[in-house]
C-alpha cells in the first residue's frame, strides 16, 4: 500500500506516492518522483557533511529567498546510487510521517536532476560528478542555523541547566517516536541541531526503522553504539536510550562516555568499554552524584535499563531548580570533545 505526502512550503508544494521500504535493497523508480516534481533553483553555500551514503549541502532557495539543508544521495554506479536512493526514500518516508516541535522538518522529495543552479555554481556538477544515467533523490529539510550540539560545545561548554533545555525536548520527542512505533538508531550530540531560536531539533533519520521491522543489525556511530548492538541481539527502543544516556554524558562533562573513537584508541579497548558499562570517570574524576546517576543509567542490559520515560521523570529534568555538581574538585574543567567524529 503506498502513503500519499504532501509537501508544502515556500520551495513547492509537491504531492508525491511512495510506498514504506522494509528492505533497503528494494529497487525504486527515481523517474517516476521526477515526473511529478517542479525543478527548484538554489544556490549552493557549502558541503556541511561528506557520508557513506549522502552528502550534505547548505542552499539557498532563489525563489522562497530562504537556506534549507539538502541530503544527497552518494554512490558510483546505478548499483550503489539505487541502494542509497532507497535509503534517502525511507528516510523521507519517516520523516514526513512524524510531527513534532523537536523533530527536524522534512520539506520535499527530489531527484538530483531537479536542483537546478544558477549560472556560476556548480551544486549539479559537485553532487553527480559520477552521474551515469541513474537520478540520485535528495531531500531538502529545515536549516537549523546554531548547528549541532557538538560544534556549540567546541564553543562554549554546557551548564547543567542548558543540557537540560537542550535534552529534555529531545528525550520529550524519543517518547512520541516511541508511540510512532519509530527506533532512531543514531542518537548522538551531532544529530541534534539547534535552530535560530535555540529550539533543538533531532535529526538525521537515516538509520531509522519501525519497531516492525526485524532489528539485529550493527549501524550507528561507534562510540554510541549500545551493547545489545555489538551481541547482535534483537533490540528496541532501548537503544535509543543508551545514546540519548551518551548525548547527556557528553553534556554535562565535555568528554565522550567510552572513548573519543576508533581514531584515537583501539576499536576494540572502547567496545569492551561500552559492553561493560566502564563509563570514564577517573580521568578527571566526576562528583559522587553524577556517577551514581550515570551508574543508573548505564545499564549494559536493556531490560533494566530505565525507559525515556522514567528518564524525564529524574529531577533533574523534571526539576527546574535541581542541579547537579560535575567534578570532586570545584578547579576541574571539563574539555570540550573533539569536533568530526
Amino acid at each position: 500500500m503506498g502513503s500519499l505526502f504532501l509537501v508544502s512550503s515556500g520551495f513547492n508544494a509537491t504531492v508525491i506516492m511512495t510506498s514504506r521500504l522494509r528492505n533497503p535493497k528494494q529497487k525504486i523508480k527515481p523517474a517516476k518522483i521526477e515526473s511529478e516534481m517542479k525543478r527548484v533553483n538554489w544556490v549552493k553555500q557549502c558541503r556541511i557533511e561528506y557520508g557513506s551514503t549522502a552528502n550534505i549541502f547548505l542552499v539557498f532557495d532563489l525563489e522562497s529567498k530562504n537556506f534549507a539543508i539538502v541530503k544527497i544521495a552518494t554512490g558510483y554506479g546505478p548499483a550503489e546510487i539505487g541502494s542509497n536512493n532507497c535509503l534517502i526514500l525511507k528516510e523521507y518516508d519517516i520523516m514526513s510521517s512524524l510531527d513534532h516541535p523537536a523533530i527536524l522538518k522534512v520539506q520535499a522529495i527530489m531527484p538530483v536532476t531537479h536542483l537546478g543552479v544558477d549560472e556560476e555554481d556548480t551544486l549539479l556538477q559537485v553532487a553527480d560528478q559520477h552521474y551515469r544515467g541513474t537520478p540520485r533523490l535528495s531531500i531538502i529539510m529545515d536549516r537549523c542555523s546554531q548547528g549541532c550540539l557538538q560544534r556549540l560545545m567546541a564553543k562554549s561548554l554546557f551548564t547543567p541547566t542548558e543540557t537540560k533545555n537542550y535534552l529534555k525536548p529531545i528525550a520529550e520527542a524519543m517518547v512520541y517516536l516511541k508511540k510512532m512505533r519509530i527506533i532512531h538508531r543514531d542518537i548522538k550530540i551531532e544529530n541534534i541541531l539547534v535552530d535560530k531560536d535555540g529550539c533543538p531539533k533531532l535529526a538525521d533519520f537515516g538509520y531509522s526503522i519501525h519497531q516492525d521491522d526485524p532489528i539485529g543489525s550493527l549501524v550507528g556511530s561507534f562510540v554510541s553504539l549500545a551493547p545489545e548492538t555489538f551481541m547482535f541481539k534483537v533490540y528496541d527502543y532501548q537503544t535509543d536510550v543508551w545514546g540519548f544516556v551518551t548525548s547527556l554524558f557528553c553534556c554535562l562533562t565535555g568528554r565522550r562516555p567510552f572513548g573519543d573513537g576508533p581514531e584515537y584508541e583501539s576499536a576494540q579497548v572502547i567496545r569492551d568499554r561500552i559492553i561493560t558499562a566502564d563509563y570514564q570517570k577517573e580521568d578527571e574524576p566526576l562528583a559522587v552524584e553524577l556517577i551514581e546517576l550515570f551508574d543508573l543509567l548505564f545499564n549494559p542490559d536493556p531490560t533494566n535499563r530505565p525507559t525515556i520515560e522514567q528518564i524525564l521523570e529524574l529531577p533533574f529534568f523534571k526539576d527546574e531548580n535541581f542541579d547537579i555538581p560535575l567534578y570532586q574538585s570545584p578547579l576541574k574543567k571539563h574539555r570540550a570533545v573533539p569536533v568530526g567524529n
